[in-house]
């Protein structure tokens, strides 16, 4: 397996933990007296950033930026 499948399958694999932690911790969150507007901000980065790394996929050498700070 190259460099290139390895990174892409990653960047799938990140991806898709970054947005599928969201559901289960937003419902604990999103109780009466659990939320506070700091982590409902967090997890609102998190699932932007999960979909942005799966974006990465197909060219990811043009998103370096992205992958290094995720």
């Amino acid at each position: 397996m190259g460099r290139e499948r390895v990174r892409k399958v990653l960047l799938r694999v990140v991806g898709t933990l970054f947005v599928a932690t969201v559901y289960p911790i937003g419902l604990y969150l999103w109780r009466p007296g659990n939320c506070c507007p700091g982590d409902t901000m967090m997890l609102s980065l998190y699932l932007a950033r999960g979909i942005f790394l799966w974006l990465a996929v197909p060219d990811p050498a043009a998103h370096r930026i992205l992958i290094a700070h995720a």
